[in-house]
């Protein structure tokens, strides 16, 4: 068994030496590392626009995203993912690992490495992919390099990893995002050379078309993300992500959610039920936004859930009942 090589990490002294301990034991040695593989699919390439498994078939994985790694850790575990594969019917996790925020990777590099680390053995346990997203608006380059290199050391050889590796950058324009993506592709590659990676659009993962004009190219098997707000992003949205399948950027919605950007207020499900249609139409992979407890409609759990599943109707939020519904619809549709 390959472990994560850290030794490069830039990390913070704690104030406890018996903390730092606690937190390597657990890093290194209480994973469960099972040997369970994606078993229906295996591994995932991009054909052109498509996402396609080991049997050269056009695949759709669809699941949810957690909420942030710094604020919901409590459904950070196994658990947590083999409760959602079970009764949530879903093909594919999130982790989304709190990065500039307190608690976040910047201030505590281990611990964070740690809850990343309990959700992909989840996933490897429970026989489903993993999407690990790096979720900031900033670049932060050495440190990106250190926390990637370390997953793909650790688990590139595991079908289940996609790799998100810049999500939601804000000012940044798209040539110097190209530049710094392939910076970090390079550095995986050096270590994984065929797990997906997800590159990002400018402008919050929105400006697709801008990333279609002047594509990122040299790599293979890269997809691009699109995040939005159901409630602010409808037609003009979908029709810039078509016009950047057309134009061959192959399209992941690896975050989105069912209320307007202010996380809270009405759920718009009759335009949720638009996108989802536009997925299906065009073989599009999404998570929805999130497996969490704070008290907002995006949501997707009250304070009365458990932290590792196991969740009644009556712990649910709407937007959790609605996305449950449809991951459980899917899966009665069809076995993939």
């Amino acid at each position: 068994m390959n472990q994560p090589n850290i030794s490069s990490l830039k990390l913070p002294v704690p104030s406890s030496g018996k903390f730092l301990l606690l937190i390597l034991f657990n890093f290194f040695f209480l994973s469960p590392f099972a040997q369970d593989l994606v078993s229906e699919h295996g591994q995932l390439k991009v054909n052109g626009t498509y996402l396609e498994d080991v049997k050269n078939t056009k695949v759709i994985l669809r699941g949810v995203s957690l909420g942030w790694s710094n604020e919901h850790s409590r459904f950070y575990n196994s658990a947590t993912v083999g409760w959602l594969k079970k009764d949530w019917k879903l093909s594919v996790v999130r982790a989304t690992v709190g990065i500039e925020p307190a608690g976040g990777y910047l201030d505590a590099p281990l611990l964070t490495l740690n809850q990343v680390c309990q959700v992909i053995d989840g996933a490897i346990k429970n026989d489903v992919y993993v999407v690990v997203a790096w979720h900031c608006n900033n670049m932060h380059l050495s440190q990106s390099i250190d926390f990637f290199t370390a997953i793909a050391k650790q688990y590139g050889n595991k079908p289940n990893i996609i790799y998100e590796i810049f999500t939601e950058p804000d000012n940044e324009t798209w040539p110097g995002l190209k530049t710094y993506y392939a910076q970090l592709i390079k550095a995986i590659r050096a270590i994984d050379t065929d797990n997906i990676i997800l590159v990002s659009a400018p402008y919050w993962s929105q400006n697709i078309r801008e990333a279609a004009d002047d594509p990122l190219t040299g790599f293979s098997n890269i997809m691009h993300t699109v995040h939005f707000c159901v409630g602010e992003s409808g037609q003009k949205l979908r029709d810039e992500c078509s016009y950047a399948i057309e134009k061959g950027i192959p399209v992941m919605v690896s975050d989105h959610l069912l209320t307007d950007c202010s996380c809270d207020g009405k759920l718009y499900a009759d335009e949720w039920e638009k996108w989802l249609s536009w997925f299906d139409e065009n073989h599009i992979s999404w998570m929805a936004w999130s497996i969490s407890d704070k008290k907002e409609k995006c949501s997707m759990l009250l304070s009365s859930a458990g932290s590792n599943g196991s969740w009644k109707a009556e712990d649910l939020n709407e937007s959790g009942k609605l996305v449950r519904n449809r991951l459980i619809k899917y899966s009665q549709a069809s076995p993939k």
